[in-house]
């Protein structure tokens, strides 16, 4: 099963009344730029959800930036939105497929069964000649109702539990240099998480910034096979991206570490200070 849909079958899907559209675009930094660009433009149907306010729990001094949400309390806010369980839905983004790619995630980890990835962003949608709208679409609340998660997070205890297990590998999704800690342009501490391997989220992307097709995956990912796969960036976003390119390449013992590196550096302070 993939679920990944292209632009034209996105827009025959929205059409036919099939699919609920989630515009997912949100800009690190500037948190009121994702509303921003739905107010102006979006796809027809569309409810626009925030990283920060709706995919995330809030930032504690042992958080990373974008907590692992509550499922009760996520669940209560999707159905305040007219968002309903039973439904399916297209999550998109305009950065690389981390935004859309997170909301996958989450919507899956409260046990969503039907979420699709457009594999395209909104600039190539409307670049396309595809209709959009500006006006919000204002469905009544509906009961959102939890199922069996289908996607599984880790913890830092599981990480430090399992690291040294030669059948777990710890993948972080993170630039060469934020790896290497080289560069660290957001968190206060460079560096990785001991034991990871670093498999960047942009080379599971073509030079478009969609996900590169099963076949191409499968080929690169070839090696993971039988592995237990514990995915982590600096905040448990791009790596949702690894998650999606995992799963579209067949592999099931994926995981995310939510918190991932920023919750690793609090952590570590916060204990240390103790």
């Amino acid at each position: 099963m993939s679920f990944l849909l292209s632009m034209q079958e996105t827009k025959a899907r929205i059409n036919d009344g099939e699919l609920k559209p989630l515009d997912c675009r949100f800009v690190l930094g500037q948190p009121e730029a994702g509303l921003a660009a739905f107010e102006q433009a979006h796809l027809p149907g569309a409810v626009h959800l925030d990283l920060e306010k709706d995919l995330s729990a809030p930032v504690t001094i042992e958080s990373g930036r974008h907590p692992q949400p509550n499922r009760a309390k996520t669940a209560e806010k999707l159905g305040k939105y007219g968002i309903s369980s039973d439904e399916a839905v297209v999550v998109y983004d305009d950065q690389n497929l981390a935004m859309a790619a997170r909301a996958w995630w989450v919507l899956r980890y409260l046990g969503h069964r039907h979420v699709y990835v457009m594999n395209a962003s909104f600039s190539d949608w409307v670049a396309a000649g595809l209709p959009v709208e500006r006006e919000a679409r204002k469905d009544a609340p509906v009961n959102y109702e939890l199922r069996e998660p289908l996607e599984q997070p880790v913890s830092a205890d599981d990480i430090e539990r399992e690291h040294e297990d030669q059948e777990v590998v710890l993948i972080d999704a993170r630039t060469p240099e934020r790896y290497q800690g080289e560069d660290e342009p957001i968190d206060q501490v460079a560096g990785h998480i001991p034991g990871a391997v670093n498999e960047p989220f942009l080379q599971m992307l073509t030079d478009r910034g969609r996900l590169l097709d099963a076949a191409s995956l499968k080929k690169q990912l070839q090696h993971r096979q039988d592995q237990k796969l514990m995915n982590y960036c600096g905040s448990g976003v791009t790596a949702c991206v690894n998650v999606l390119a995992q799963r579209e390449a067949g592999l099931e013992d994926v995981y995310l570490y939510p918190g991932s590196w920023s919750e690793w550096i609090a952590l570590q302070k916060h204990q240390g200070s103790k």
